[in-house]
């Protein structure tokens, strides 16, 4: 697994002008054929071409193998996957019920079916089936992933992607994205676990990042919303930040500058400041590159049920006309990696009242 300590300490605002090299790509009259697509170990191009069109990430509180050996037995799947009421497994020669080539019937709590076929496994890393053709749903090329990874000494990351076709992509992909999300709560039920965000297609991409900390709703709200303009103390990409509210003293209008080194300055806006609703959001002025067209990102804090305070960011980002499938993957999966590591940075301090050791590196390395 990749160190989370080797990606860069970005927040939100700072993956805006680390995207700009992609949009100088997008410009070029003649683009150069896209890396292969993969998703953990699993070569994703060697079994679908159909877009990205859901991805979510959680945590969970059990190892890897564990983890793998409950979700790879088909039997399971009923327990956790709300709309299948039943499952019936038939193999081809020799092969053993459940590996690469199972062909895979579910019935379905409304009484419709939908079968699949296991095209790749591998114990404590991935797995992966193919809905066939004839399914209800009139999906294309489908590949659906599970692909797991090591969290720590004894947790495990679990992603799961949805690849397909469909005329109405950006209708059916939020419905679905709604089963996978109630598939990921049962597993937290099962295994314990917090929710990483997700994605979902469109031509508004929706990212969603969720966290929890031990701090109070008070303590969180004055952090996050009321030192909007302190973000620099805790983000370890801001080096700077700055807030320039209106004349009126209110807080919808407030204009944040963030400094990024290596970067043109940031601009956002505050859109909305809910106190009563612990709920505040804010739009991206300047510093975008030219295949986004709009960011709103908006953040919710709520009680957490052992204690504590929720904080959950919901960033929409609109998409400019006939940017590139490959641009788009890049976008989403390179945001949904900023929000985590802000999300982690953000915890970080409010649970140590210290910012996080890659805040720290960056202030080292700015004082050199």
């Amino acid at each position: 697994m990749k160190s989370r300590t080797q990606l860069p300490g970005l927040l939100l605002l700072a993956a805006l002008p680390l995207l700009a090299p992609a949009s100088a790509v997008i410009a070029q009259t003649e683009m150069p054929p896209p890396p292969p697509r993969s998703l953990g170990d699993l070569p994703v191009d060697d079994l679908t071409t159909a877009p990205l069109q859901i991805l979510r990430s959680t945590t969970l509180d059990a190892r890897p193998k564990k983890v793998f050996s409950y979700l790879s037995d088909s039997k399971n799947w009923p327990a956790w996957f709300e709309s299948v009421a039943s499952v019936r497994l038939e193999a081809s020669g020799t092969e053993k019920l459940g590996q690469t080539g199972t062909l895979r019937h579910f019935a379905l709590h409304d009484g419709g079916m939908i079968s699949d076929r296991v095209v790749a496994l591998a114990e404590g890393r991935h797995f992966a089936w193919s809905t066939t053709a004839d399914n209800p749903y009139g999906l294309v090329d489908h590949l659906g992933v599970l692909s797991l990874e090591a969290y720590g000494k004894s947790g495990t990351v679990l992603t799961w992607a949805q690849y397909f076709g469909h005329p109405e992509a950006e209708t059916l992909a939020p419905q679905i994205g709604t089963v996978v999300e109630g598939a990921l709560a049962r597993f937290h039920q099962r295994f314990g676990g917090e929710s990483r965000g997700g994605i979902t297609h469109a031509d508004s991409l929706l990212i969603t990042q969720s966290r929890t900390t031990r701090a109070s709703l008070d303590k969180t709200w004055d952090l996050t919303a009321k030192g909007f303009g302190d973000v620099h103390l805790w983000a370890s990409s801001i080096s700077h930040a700055s807030l320039r509210r209106p004349a009126d003293g209110s807080w919808v209008g407030s204009e944040r500058t963030c400094r990024v080194a290596g970067f043109p300055e940031i601009k956002e806006t505050l859109l909305s400041f809910d106190e009563a609703g612990r709920s505040f959001s804010y739009q991206v002025l300047a510093g975008l590159p030219p295949f986004l067209q709009r960011a709103v990102n908006t953040w919710t804090l709520t009680p957490a049920s052992g204690g504590g305070t929720v904080v959950t960011m919901r960033l929409e980002l609109d998409v400019a006309p006939g940017t590139p499938m490959p641009a788009l993957e890049k976008t989403k999966t390179q945001f949904l990696q900023v929000l985590d590591l802000a999300a982690e940075e953000l915890v970080f301090y409010l649970d140590t009242g210290k910012p996080h050791p890659r805040k720290q590196q960056a202030q080292q390395a700015m004082a050199r």
